[in-house]
């Protein structure tokens, strides 16, 4: 029995020594593990190791050049930068300038999404300058977003789709510096603003959507898309500081005369002329002979425009402007030889370019044998 019990003491005291040197393993163990979690823990991946200055700037370099925009959704939306990390997430909320350019497509997303992703990005981009594109068939949401409040702080408008009724925009826009209005619809004048536009420069219009009392003479940049030869003269002649212009030309039931004086635009530096197919050729000639521009160094224009005697219609515009011409454009199925014709007759225009020319080989031939 005494045997026995003696046994079991030296079993006791086997077991305890195990476990002291089982327990000082575990307690070592322990003590690398919590040095090796430290370490993780102050592990920072480089780009999260960035000033958020730096990671704002890489930020801005994810989105389009404002004032083009970015997707309100999907990968290339500045929203995905929020969902990568919480430090991401606070970055891209703390970068006004991701959420200043705002894009709507119509049939792309639900109403109720929309607004909540306007009121959304507007609250973000705090006090910046804001760009709109609006491409909608939706006369109630436009009209809400027209009503908003940060009107004020919109610096590019562009408004395109079909409309069902006219505006009158009464909300104040001191800083609009451009507007592209391409709006269809079954009225003469959609548009209308109440307040001045003391900003604005640059204006893409569509004929009929052209608004009344339109502040002309500080536009630096105009397009006119569909207007006829009278309505674009009209608008020229009130257009005194325009540098770049591009016209459409439509038919119209001025086609019976055109309207008499001059063009007179003292700083156009780039005039493009363009027409719809179904202009009568002689009025279209006589529009170009309207313009008086010293400025004018790049002309682009398609062939009716210079008819029956281009060369003369060309030497007539540079002799009445007095400009020095850079560069000439002449679009139209022309032939290679007409374009040499015009290189020979205005050697001092360094660049003259004929993008849709074609050869012709029987005047090639005839041009050697003379």
């Amino acid at each position: 029995m005494l045997d026995f019990m003696e046994a079991d003491r030296a079993r006791l005291s086997d077991l305890e020594t195990q476990i002291l040197d089982l327990e000082r393993s575990l307690s070592a163990l322990r003590t690398e593990q919590a040095r090796v979690r430290e370490r993780l823990d102050a592990y920072k991946f480089p780009v999260l190791a960035l000033p958020n200055e730096v990671t704002s700037e890489i930020f801005m370099r994810f989105i389009p050049t404002y004032p083009d925009a970015p997707p309100l959704i999907g990968i290339d939306s500045p929203t995905t930068l929020t969902h990568v990390c919480r430090q991401w997430r606070d970055v891209a909320l703390a970068t006004p300038m991701l959420w200043r350019s705002i894009e709507f497509l119509d049939n792309v997303y639900r109403r109720t999404v929309m607004r909540c992703v306007f009121a959304d990005w507007i609250k973000r981009s705090r006090s910046c300058p804001l760009s709109i594109s609006v491409y909608i068939d939706d006369d109630e949401f436009l009209k809400e977003i027209l009503a908003d409040p940060s009107t004020v702080r919109w610096e590019h408008l562009q408004l395109e789709g079909y409309i069902h009724s006219s505006f009158e925009i009464r909300s104040p826009l001191p800083m609009l510096h451009s507007l592209k209005l391409v709006l269809y619809g079954a009225f003469t004048h959609a548009f209308t603003f109440h307040d001045a536009l003391p900003q604005l420069r640059t204006a893409v219009l569509y004929g009929s959507t052209i608004p009344p009392g339109f502040p002309w003479v500080q536009l630096t940049c105009l397009t006119l898309h569909a207007v006829t030869m009278n309505e674009c003269v009209e608008i020229l002649a009130q257009t005194l500081n325009l540098v770049r212009c591009i016209v459409d030309l439509i038919g119209g039931s001025e086609m019976d005369g055109l309207t008499t004086g001059k063009v007179d635009l003292p700083f156009l530096e780039s005039l493009v002329l363009r027409e719809d197919s179904d202009m009568g050729q002689t009025l279209t000639e006589e529009f170009l002979d309207l313009f008086v521009v010293p400025a004018l160094s790049s002309l682009d224009a398609e062939p009716i425009f210079l008819q029956e005697d281009p060369i003369s219609r060309l030497q007539s515009l540079i002799s009445r402007s007095g400009c020095r011409l850079q560069e000439v454009c002449i679009r139209g199925r022309l032939s290679t030889t007409f374009g040499n014709k015009f290189r020979q007759a205005f050697p001092s225009i360094p660049t003259f370019s004929f993008p849709d020319a074609y050869k012709e080989e029987s005047e090639e031939v005839d041009d050697e044998s003379e």
